[in-house]
């Protein structure tokens, strides 16, 4: 279909295409800043000025299915990733599985005692604030709930290297057994 004796566009369905001439000619007005139908009639100049319109809208067709491809392109590469790293499951060597301890809970102290050493005639003791703000470690005493004796109860306050009550409990065996169960927290 002609619309412009200068300009000659071909549109088949929705696919456009141009011949040489016309791209050629397309070419040179625009290097001249001039439009393609400069030149033209009035109403090949409303003919391409359709035509244009076309375009406009046939290119924002196409980009809109770019990022629609794009987006599924995206889409595709993260499976595709998930895939890859299953399959480097496969490709790596299986875990032996973890043997249980054969060591009895003795023995067990004996060993943590081997590598952990410190005073043994006290050990501090973990504390934490009623509200969870605040925790240290402070030395374990037999007195320590007792209000009657304990001077941190006391007001003033005094700290625990000063008390004339002091009953300092030494590192036992069950004292590193409730360590080791979780049922305390000490230091070494």
């Amino acid at each position: 279909m002609k619309l412009c004796p200068k300009v000659n566009l071909e549109f088949t369905f929705d696919v456009i295409s141009y011949n040489q001439e016309a791209l050629q000619e397309y070419s040179y007005h625009h290097r001249c800043q001039q439009p393609p139908w400069a030149g033209c009639s009035a109403s090949d100049s409303m003919a391409m000025k359709h035509q244009k319109t076309t375009l406009i809208e046939a290119i924002t067709q196409e980009e809109a299915r770019l990022a629609r491809l794009d987006a599924e392109r995206a889409v595709i590469l993260g499976r595709l990733g998930g895939l890859r790293e299953q399959l480097s499951a496969f490709d790596a060597e299986p875990t032996p599985p973890q043997e249980l301890s054969t060591l009895t809970s003795t023995e067990k102290i004996v060993l943590f005692r081997s590598l952990f050493r410190g005073r043994g005639d006290v050990f501090p003791k973990l504390w934490i604030s009623r509200n969870g703000d605040r925790k240290g470690y402070m030395p374990s005493c037999a007195n320590d709930g007792n209000y009657t004796l304990c001077g941190k109860r006391k007001t003033p306050r005094i700290k625990c290297s000063d008390c004339g009550h002091q009953a300092y409990i030494p590192v036992s065996d069950e004292v590193i057994r409730e360590h080791l169960q979780g049922k305390q927290t000490i230091g070494v």
